[in-house]
């Protein structure tokens, strides 16, 4: 009776590296990349006008920010909220107004010093200079507020979400398939061969 050298038990060890790696991996890249994710928002304080340059056509949203600091002055509005505040969007070029809508989804999100909410979203045809007012009925009704406005937010968190929840499951694929690997060769091995 011969049998074959099994693997040692410590090579499974070896089999939970992809898992811990990865996850170690993403979840750095997750950190980094949720920290950078303000650097696409625009903010702006309402009630008054503010003008903004929009980069590209297409969607963009506008949230609301419960929590914010901007130009060395720090928001908290989380009781009383923006309620009576009317906001409006024009071209700076044409004059033309354009229409705020509900959000397809409501998204809300918590960075370092802003947590903010979707409330409006908007499309434009043409990049460029626009104007964005707020103001309350009655005037003076209310307090400042912090708005910040992004276009592909939802789009780009999803995406970093997405990529760190894949990156762990494919590390934690290749962890499942080293053990199984190890497990069977230990099992071969292990057999009385006759």
């Amino acid at each position: 009776m011969t049998r074959d050298a099994a693997p040692s038990r410590w090579y499974y060890v070896l089999a939970a590296l992809p898992v811990l790696v990865g996850a170690s991996a993403s979840g750095v890249l997750l950190f980094r990349s949720l920290t950078r994710l303000d650097e696409a928002l625009q903010q702006v304080v309402l009630p008054g006008r503010q003008n903004l340059y929009l980069a590209e056509p297409g969607g963009y949203t506008i949230f609301y920010e419960q929590v914010s600091a901007v130009g060395g002055r720090v928001f908290s509005i989380r009781e009383e909220g923006v309620a009576g505040l009317t906001l409006r969007l024009a071209s700076k070029s044409t004059g033309q107004e354009v229409p705020l809508r509900a959000p397809d989804f409501n998204s809300s999100y918590t960075l370092p010093g802003r947590e903010g909410t979707s409330v409006f979203r908007f499309d434009i045809a043409e990049p460029g200079w626009y104007e964005l007012s707020g103001e309350y009925d009655p005037p003076g009704a209310g307090s400042e507020a912090v708005f910040a406005i992004g276009a592909g937010f939802e789009k780009r968190l999803f995406g970093i979400i997405g990529g760190f929840l894949a990156a762990v499951a494919v590390s934690a694929l290749l962890s499942v398939g080293i053990g199984l690997w190890i497990w069977k060769r230990r099992r071969r091995a292990l057999q009385i061969v006759t």
